[in-house]
């Protein structure tokens, strides 16, 4: 045993100290999201609404007082656990496939690797990773919770609508919920209990023992104009009132006044009562939920703990240039975002009527999106269906309709960071930046990602270029700005021929702008248009006569736009140690080179600073000490194994005074 704790032992100090982490422009945006969040403290589900992320502040509160008519599932994980990486897909899915339970299922999470959630999970007896507890409704507040065992989704979700249906046959459910199954009665005492809004009755016959029924009764639950009821085996009067063989598992659809409808199931299984009721239902107009989400699960890379500490070095070093000028080659996740938002959200759907060029401008630009936005899984996803619902086949689109399927699909799917705002791009006065910054660093991150992805192809044309002239042209709402780049955007011919060019054809162009604007009254007085890079951020990029070298240059490009950050207002303390109490906030410090000339009247959120999370504290040279100790501590314990195999290796010579001395 001992043997082999100590070549576990080696194992992992060769794997921390020869562990080569992968540079951060490799890594996808989903992994550089979920390590920052680790490293921020915020842990896995962080953004992930249909998951309530419980703490040591909140946890009694929600489970035992406010929300403690709910039956609770709570996951206790450690972020830093590979095992809790693998399961939180499988946690996302049941939470997604439990969504419309919300009202009495409630699904939660605990970060046990947060401080300040130790004692709570000291607490609850929390004694290995992941863990789930179940916690009945009105539990008190003592109760610890009782063990819950993991599984697949499908498994999970029907050991919790058993521990429902039991719990429903002592005590009510929530209003317009009914778990228990009719063992007697006829139509009219079942209608008896369905309040006056509710249309339709859905009675479901299956054994006692089934979860069918109730899975569909928890789907339903939130939609008023139908009721879910189910019918015990032992009750064959009413069995044969709706025209159903005793023992059968059929579903039959009661209407006020008596009628009543037998729907055919192709499989009697919670898709299967889903697929058949949601189309009776739809097709006599009632809004039902969405479809089921699938419960197949894919499971993530294992956690890459070089890659994890890389991400925190390179935070802790923007978090030591917070107080000097050094920040303007950074590119904030938090700005891409805020850009491509404002676009789809504010400018497009400003026109009326969307047709001919100005349309076709449009399809061009969710296309480009799709494909080069620096966007995790979620993202994309949002992007296709919202080109799939709003574009697609359409030869005119309204403006309000655009909008209106981009608030339902951005609510479905979440895509953006939970806080929106500017953090390279923030101004000195909401009237400068904002926004029109975002766009230029957004446009500038298209072109590099397709440089990137593309530049080995040959034949392609770069796309980037002319889609974004065309959404400018067309979108942009200061008029006078997009005649300008309008006009710049005719010298792309015979200029641009490879996707190299795009990117330094659209970096010459903003130096032009920048030239041409500085010292104008648009410019923020705390954000001197600059010509890009400056030596201190790139000494290569010039010459000693101080003239351009394209190549370094595009490397520099390359590598800005590639290494985005995902820090967010609330991780960037405005005071450090270095600072005073005289100096000015970060915002006050030149950021970001790129402003597009503002319009006055552009009025952009401020970021909301009244929260502030508490972060962790460690830094990457607290991670080196601890690697440090652990390889000191395991280079102890291979020394004492060597030394005690020797010693029962040792054999003591014999000499024949020894011999004599024992006869």
């Amino acid at each position: 045993m001992f043997r082999q704790f100590v070549v576990c032992n080696v194992i992992f100090m060769f794997i921390i100290v020869f562990l080569k982490p992968s540079s951060s422009a490799d890594l996808s945006p989903d992994r550089k999201k979920l390590y920052h969040d680790i490293v921020s403290g915020r842990g896995l589900y962080y953004g992930f609404t249909k998951i309530k992320e419980l703490n040591g502040t909140n946890f009694k509160t929600v489970v035992f007082e406010k929300e403690r008519h709910k039956l609770w599932l709570v996951e206790f994980y450690n972020s830093w656990c590979g095992h809790c990486h693998r399961f939180a897909p499988t946690w996302k899915t049941l939470a997604s496939n439990a969504y419309e339970w919300r009202d009495t299922v409630g699904i939660g999470a605990v970060d046990c690797a947060n401080d300040g959630n130790n004692q709570l999970c000291r607490d609850m007896e929390v004694m290995y990773y992941p863990m789930i507890k179940l916690f009945p409704p009105k539990s008190e507040i003592t109760f610890l919770g009782e063990d819950f065992p993991k599984g697949t989704v499908e498994e999970m979700l029907r050991n919790v609508t058993i521990k429902l249906k039991t719990y429903h046959t002592t005590e009510e459910g929530p209003e317009g919920l009914h778990l228990k199954p009719i063992t007697d009665g006829d139509l009219a005492s079942v209608w008896s209990s369905v309040p006056s809004n509710s249309v339709f009755l859905v009675l479901v016959f299956e054994p006692e023992n089934a979860t069918v029924g109730s899975e569909l009764a928890l789907d339903l639950s939130r939609t008023r104009e139908v009721q879910v009821r189910l019918i015990s085996p032992n009750n064959p009067g009413l069995a044969h009132i709706v025209g159903v063989e005793r023992g059968a598992n059929r579903v039959v659809v009661l209407e006020r006044g008596n009628q009543h409808t037998a729907l055919p199931l192709t499989e009697h299984t919670r898709v299967g009562l889903n697929k058949a009721v949601r189309q009776f239902l739809v097709d006599r107009g009632v809004d039902v939920p969405l479809e089921l989400p699938p419960v197949e699960v894919i499971l993530p890379e294992d956690i890459n703990i070089g890659d994890v500490m890389s991400v925190m070095q390179q935070e802790d070093e923007i978090k030591k240039k917070l107080h000097t000028t050094a920040l303007s080659s950074i590119v904030f996740q938090l700005d891409l975002e805020g850009a491509i938002r404002y676009s789809l959200k504010n400018e497009v759907p400003l026109h009326k009527n969307i047709t001919g060029e100005r349309l076709t401008a449009l399809k061009n630009y969710m296309n480009i999106l799709i494909k080069y936005f620096p966007f995790g899984q979620q993202g994309i996803d949002f992007l296709r269906k919202l080109n799939e619902n709003a574009l697609e086949g359409r030869s005119e689109v309204s403006g309000r309709e655009f909008r209106q399927n981009f608030l339902r699909i951005e609510e479905e799917y979440k895509p953006f960071l939970p806080k929106q705002g500017w953090i390279g791009c923030q101004g000195s006065n909401p009237q400068y930046r904002g926004y029109p910054c975002s766009l230029w660093t957004m446009f500038h991150t298209l072109t590099v990602h397709e440089e990137t992805r593309e530049g080995n192809s040959t034949g392609k044309q770069p796309k980037v270029l002319s889609t974004m002239a065309g959404y400018v042209k067309n979108f942009f709402t200061c008029s006078e700005c997009a005649g300008h780049f309008t006009e710049m955007a005719k010298t792309m011919r015979g200029n641009v021929s490879t996707h190299e060019d795009s990117v330094i054809w659209l970096w010459k162009a903003h130096n032009n702008v920048n030239r041409r604007l500085a010292g104008d009254a648009t410019e923020d007085p705390k954000h001197k248009k600059i010509q890009f890079p400056s030596t201190e951020a790139c000494p290569k990029c010039r010459a000693a006569d101080d003239s351009w070298n394209k190549a370094e240059v595009l490397t520099f490009l390359r590598n800005m736009y590639m290494n985005i950050i995902y820090l967010q207002e609330e991780d960037l303390s405005t005071t450090t140690t270095v600072a005073t109490p005289a100096e000015p906030s970060v915002y006050d410090r030149n950021l970001r080179h790129e402003v597009f000339e503002e319009e006055q009247g552009y009025k952009h959120r401020l970021l909301d600073d009244n929260t502030k999370r508490t972060l962790w504290g460690f830094n990457i040279f607290d991670i080196s000490i601890c690697v440090v100790l652990y390889v000191c501590s395991a280079g102890i314990l291979i020394l004492v194994c060597i030394k005690f195999v020797f010693k029962r290796s040792y054999r003591k010579k014999p000499y024949i005074h020894d011999i004599l001395s024992k006869v």
